[in-house]
């Protein structure tokens, strides 16, 4: 025995008395005491840390027992009793790591045995508390390792599911709902989460089936029927949807977003019996703070800026409550580094307008990088978009943070979201704070009031001074307008004749060929008024939902238009779209949403367009591609003119003619169709919104000027 060992061990035996005896501060002398004789008495550490738990003193308990552990890391004893510490110190995951190694060492431990559930159950509900405080990295850990010490609890994979969801992992997500469901097939949730998941990922036959199977589960899952309509929703089957989100109504009124699309889908069938109360409802809600709305739902709804911004605010701020910081600017590289993000590089809106620009970007200054997070579909829209850009990158499946990272790794200077709060966008990206500037374009054409967002690029139609509180964002103002737009070519002989697209062979032909759910009861009616007049005009519109078209039959009766006045138009590809609208000779725009793409479609076309701008973005993109174009005359300043002007024009051939002529004179030389001179204009706005941010200025309203 080493010298002194024999004391260590006589006053260790004398704490182990007055221990038992409930002495406990002489218990912990004589520990001390007998460590300071040998300090490698692992007994004495084990013991002394048991004595200080019971005193409250569980730090240096827990301190006690890493000593013994560290002295004999198979001390089965000191190791069950630091899970006792960890547990009262609310560290359950590393107490349940301490008794399950205890266990391995001595299968049965009596006190291991015992706490080990209790530190589990503790952790679940540790975890679940993080989840419920929107402390969704920590409820991750806490989940995650729950499940790997009880890989057979099924609730467990499904909270880490649920977290790596919040955290923008639709891939990890999915995972861990496919464990639990392995473990319990009847686990209604997990199956509700794996279809948003597959959802996400693109995979809509098999997320419907996913909320299907959550249905057989539960058949009153209010969310279940909620994620179902969305599917629906999205792949056309309207109907299902709304009588999904009707479903849902009745189940839980108080689930967020549910009236807002009931009335979205209303919309889309030109369904308006009630409309003005529901649709006032709605917006006083969203005035009063007490309505969840899908912001997109509101554009057509309403020209107030102000009820636009907060609905945008207040969804923001509870779908991505945790913003990341600001990233330094990276050292400066030869060429200003920008990032386009997108789900949309295919054949879609967006590539009909920025493909030429993309072309155009100037890559002895810009490095571009392009990040699509769509299905990829193949196309030779995708394959452009790939082809202009140094890199093209599919992060479908890649989660919001790791994007983020990817960004961030690449040094990109400035990215660019082109979706925004459209169906299909990824916010969370840059929540997770991407680039050190962040910019909105394109693709949602109003506010997105974040702290991760920087700047909104529009121009000095779009966003006049006037509305500027509409955005959130710094502006930056692209001359003339801010939409891109692919070259012109020459005008496509009309398809066909005018009977093939079930159009009278003389009479004006009204056209719009905006979404239907744009066409509101005001602007509808507006529209039979200028048909009242116009004896020999047709309305031809593009209305996909039989239902809807129905609908708008039998408006147009109850004013007098019979049915045979309103004809309907089927889906085209673009090119033959494009060449039909030279069978058209008037394109009525819709407000307060009004026409974007499909009115640089039908300027392209040499189609006269007229326009109504409100207050709002999405209400001014018409006369802002009409003042591009040196047309202002066609933007009307109220209700009144719209239908003045439109039945002037439609009641005067020649001066419709002479119009047309002018339009085919003026389009090619505005500077709307120079996807050039547009990609200056942006990479001139990238250049200053990088050089602020080197300079450790905050975003501020700049206007690109051209040379």
């Amino acid at each position: 025995m080493k010298r002194g060992g024999g004391s260590a061990q006589s006053r260790f035996a004398a704490g182990l008395a007055l221990h038992r005896s409930g002495r406990l501060p002489e218990a912990l002398s004589a520990y001390d005491e007998a460590l300071r004789a040998d300090p490698k008495l692992v007994g004495a550490h084990n013991n002394r840390g048991i004595a200080l738990s019971q005193i409250g003193r569980t730090q240096d308990a827990l301190t006690s027992f890493e000593r013994a552990i560290a002295l004999d890391p198979r001390h089965a004893d000191a190791l069950a009793n630091r899970g006792l510490a960890l547990g009262q110190l609310a560290r359950f995951a590393d107490a349940l790591a301490s008794f399950d190694t205890a266990l391995a060492i001595q299968p049965g431990h009596a006190l291991a045995s015992a706490y080990r559930m209790q530190a589990a159950e503790s952790l679940f509900a540790q975890a679940e508390e993080l989840a419920g405080a929107g402390r969704h990295g920590e409820a991750l850990a806490a989940f995650t390792a729950l499940a790997a010490h009880d890989p057979a609890r099924a609730q467990a994979h499904y909270g880490a599911g649920a977290m790596h969801w919040q955290l923008g992992d639709a891939a990890a997500a999915l995972a861990c709902c496919e464990r639990a469901l392995g473990l319990a097939p009847e686990l209604g949730p997990a199956h509700n989460l794996r279809g948003r998941a597959l959802q996400q990922l693109g995979r809509g036959d098999e997320s419907l089936a996913a909320f299907d199977r959550a249905l057989v589960c539960n058949p009153s899952d209010a969310l279940a029927h909620l994620n179902r309509g969305w599917q629906l929703r999205h792949t056309g089957r309207l109907e299902e949807a709304l009588a999904a989100f009707l479903q849902t109504q009745i189940l839980d009124p108080t689930l967020p977003y549910v009236e807002s699309q009931i009335l979205e889908l209303r919309l889309r069938f030109n369904d308006w019996k009630g409309f003005a109360a529901a649709r006032d409802a709605v917006v006083s809600g969203v005035t009063a703070g007490t309505t969840d709305v899908v912001p997109f739902v509101l554009l057509p709804l309403t020209d107030e800026p102000a009820v636009q911004r907060a609905a945008a605010a207040r969804f923001l701020a509870q779908t991505y409550p945790r913003v990341s910081a600001r990233p330094a600017p990276h050292p400066p590289g030869k060429r200003l580094r920008v990032a386009y993000l997108s789900a949309d590089f295919h054949d879609h809106a967006t590539m009909y307008l920025l493909a030429d620009v993309l072309d155009c970007h100037d890559a002895g200054h810009v490095e571009l990088t392009a990040m699509s997070y769509g299905v990829p579909a193949g196309d030779v829209w995708r394959e452009r978009a790939a082809a202009a850009c140094a890199r093209f990158i599919d992060v479908r499946e890649h989660s919001d943070s790791a994007i983020a990272e990817l960004v961030r790794s690449l040094q990109i200077d400035v990215a660019v979201d082109l979706k925004g709060l459209t169906a299909g966008g990824r916010p969370g990206i840059f929540a997770a704070r991407a680039a050190p500037v962040q910019a909105s374009y394109l693709g949602y054409p109003g506010t997105l009031p974040a702290p991760f967002m920087d700047y909104f690029i529009g121009d000095p139609v779009t966003n006049p001074p006037v509305e500027r509180d509409a955005f959130a964002e710094a502006l930056a103002l692209l001359p003339p307008s801010y939409q891109a737009n692919c070259r012109l070519a020459e005008p496509a002989a009309p398809q066909g004749s005018r009977a093939d697209h079930n159009l009278p062979e003389t009479g004006a032909i009204l056209c719009c060929f905006n979404a239907n759910y744009k066409i509101t009861p005001e602007v509808f009616a507006l529209w039979l008024e200028i048909m009242a007049a116009v004896p020999d005009s047709v309305l031809w519109l593009w209305v996909d939902q039989q239902r809807a078209r129905e609908n708008l039959v039998q408006e147009a009766a109850a004013h007098g238009i019979p049915r045979e006045r309103l004809v309907f138009a089927d889906f085209l590809g673009r090119a033959a779209h494009l060449a039909r609208l030279a069978h058209a000779d008037l394109f009525l725009d819709t407000f307060p949403c009004g026409a974007h793409t499909t009115a640089s479609d039908a300027l392209r076309a040499g189609l006269p367009l007229i326009t109504l701008p409100g207050r709002t973005f999405a209400s001014r993109v018409g006369a802002s591609l009409l003042t591009a174009s040196g047309l202002g005359e066609l933007i009307a300043l109220s209700p009144a003119q719209y239908k003045a002007l439109a039945i002037e024009l439609a009641s005067d051939p020649a001066r419709r003619a002479a119009l047309r002529a002018r339009l085919r004179e003026a389009v090619p030389g505005s500077r709307l169709f120079d996807p050039r001179r547009q990609a200056r204009n942006l990479e001139r706005a990238y250049a200053e919104m990088d050089a602020r941010a080197r300079r450790g200025e905050a975003p501020a309203d700049f206007a690109v000027r051209e040379d």
